[in-house]
């Protein structure tokens, strides 16, 4: 019912949905789709808002066994959303494939693939998911590319002011609109990129501080960085990734990043001189340095025990002084 001064429309009765925009409309959704969890029996299931997404690890012997898992899952999906009123949209439901170009093609001729609804679903060589380009080789390679076009727009758009603004009013918005681009999910994918895609955001960085200090495009950035109180980027991403590790470890949560956060003593079950550092795994490959399970111990057990005796609140700040100093 929509009322307009004096006029009044008619009422319309609706058995499903909520009004779009509305307050309880996610709270409602939710309750609504509660038990959609239930019907996957195979596959892990990560659902945001109205986007849901499976994940499924099988063994390279176990291929056509996990495809037709997959395939198990979304017939059950398909069915529950019939029985539930809500409509998938095939046409916007894709496959990403972690796993060599050669055994993917070896899939596709043998005619192997996703189905729902009767329909082969689209292969992707990257998908979005909640602002992060994810790759079929897991490089990040194009979340680096698109993060730093994002930033170099904002970067360009904001030059015709460059001799308007004072230089701590410039410091500001590169802060908040130009690396903050990069700072969203640092920790996730900046111990996991090439030392090529390293330097792409440190020169973004340099970029940013000729801006803020009108400089030509030769002159050295390192001391007027350091008179902003910035930092390389990489010792950016220590920090953010330290920082994320710190607090799992004082809240113990979220319980997924927990898991994998365990210390030596945990491991051995008796004590050690070593007791106190966190466990990760010796690894040979490269792919194995690029695990959270890996990268975050390592990073942090690389830290004085001095700096692990703050709380979260003032850990931050005295790891970016260590740091300063360090450098």
């Amino acid at each position: 019912m929509t009322r307009i001064e004096s006029e009044t429309s008619a009422s319309l009765l609706r058995e499903r949905g909520v009004p779009q925009g509305s307050c309880l409309g996610p709270v409602l959704f939710n309750l609504y789709t509660s038990d959609f969890p239930t019907c996957i029996k195979h596959c892990t299931a990560h659902l945001y808002a109205d986007d849901c997404q499976l994940h499924l690890s099988y063994d390279p012997n176990s291929v056509n066994e996990a495809f037709s898992h997959i395939n198990s899952d979304l017939e059950n999906i398909s069915r529950w959303s019939v029985d539930n009123g809500l409509k998938l949209n095939v046409g916007k439901c894709t496959v990403l494939h972690v796993m060599p170009h050669n055994v993917l093609q070896a899939l596709t001729a043998r005619g192997v693939g996703v189905v729902l609804d009767g329909e082969f679903l689209t292969l992707c060589d990257k998908v979005k998911t909640l602002g992060v380009i994810l790759d079929s080789d897991l490089s990040f390679s194009e979340h680096v590319t698109y993060a730093i076009q994002r930033a170099l727009g904002r970067l360009r758009g904001l030059y015709r002011f460059r001799y308007l603004l004072p230089e701590f009013a410039k410091l500001q918005l590169m802060q908040s609109m130009v690396f903050s681009t990069i700072y969203y999910c640092y920790p996730a994918y900046g111990n996991s990129i090439s030392r090529g895609d390293v330097e792409r955001i440190q020169k973004l960085q340099n970029s940013a501080i000729r801006f803020i200090f009108s400089l030509k495009r030769y002159d050295h950035v390192s001391p007027f960085r350091d008179a902003a109180n910035l930092l390389p980027m990489e010792s950016v991403c220590r920090i953010l990734t330290c920082s994320l590790i710190h607090k799992v470890l004082s809240n113990q949560e979220p319980q997924y990043l927990s898991e994998r956060l365990l210390f030596r003593e945990e491991v051995s079950q008796r004590s050690t001189r070593h007791g106190y550092l966190l466990d990760f795994r010796k690894v040979r490959h490269e792919v194995g340095r690029r695990s959270f399970s890996y990268f975050g111990p390592k990073l942090y057990n690389d830290l004085p025990l001095s700096l692990k005796q703050y709380s979260c609140g003032s850990f931050k700040l005295k790891l970016k002084d260590y740091l300063s100093v360090d450098k």
